[in-house]
């Protein structure tokens, strides 16, 4: 009796490892070995790009059609939108005309928004962008060229980010170029080589953002 008790233990166990070989699942009591799937971890979101102008103040322009963040509160001025700086060329396509400008300085980086009215040129607001960013290339030694795109609530407007070394040795100049509303924009900041790092942040954000006004 003993012998053959132990005979169909055997055979328990060499049917129990024949039935696991073929993938079927051993009957109701049996002691499964087979390992639980490890469930994928999920990913974690991207993290949000820090704002480095965020405790700036936001001064809004309404006849201008534009909120814009400064370090400091910018002096406007009113004059006329005919002769590139730091080139010697006048642009063709955004031509002469009235223009404001807004303007602001710290640590050692110069702010500069040029609102040039243009609703008559609608047709041209992509290439018042490309003039725009062509001239900027002109204007020193090309460092980066880049779309550019402003989240705007309800939309996108989009347009060009060009960053140069000027040929005058004045700094690292990073014009945004956009066309809205009827207004063509630039949205300029200057880091002058006295601030020790020539791609500061708030310069580039400067340059890729606003908020523009409807209307």
């Amino acid at each position: 009796m003993r012998h053959a008790n132990t005979v169909g233990a055997v055979l328990a166990l060499v049917l129990t490892g024949s039935l696991a070989a073929c993938g079927e699942q051993p009957a109701e009591g049996e002691a499964a070995n087979t390992p639980a799937a490890e469930e994928p971890a999920a990913a974690e979101p991207a993290p949000a790009p820090v704002s480095v102008t965020a405790g700036w103040q936001e001064y809004t322009f309404d006849d201008l059609k534009l909120a814009k963040r400064f370090p400091a509160e910018p002096v406007r001025a009113e004059g006329t939108y005919w002769e590139w700086p730091h080139t010697d060329r006048e642009p063709e396509v955004v031509m002469e005309g009235p223009a404001t400008t807004l303007t602001a300085s710290a640590g050692n980086i110069d702010y500069v928004v040029t609102v040039a009215p243009r609703p008559e040129r609608m047709n041209m607001g992509a290439s018042m962008m490309g003039e725009c960013a062509y001239l900027t290339e002109e204007s020193g030694v090309e460092q980066r060229n880049l779309s550019a795109e402003i989240d705007n609530g309800n939309r996108t407007v989009y347009g060009h980010q060009v960053t140069v070394d000027l040929h005058d040795m004045s700094g690292r100049m990073t014009n945004g170029c956009y066309y809205e509303n009827g207004n063509f924009y630039i949205f300029s900041a200057t880091v002058r080589p006295e601030n020790a790092n020539p791609d500061a942040p708030e310069a580039v954000e400067f340059a890729t953002s606003g908020r523009f006004i409807d209307g």
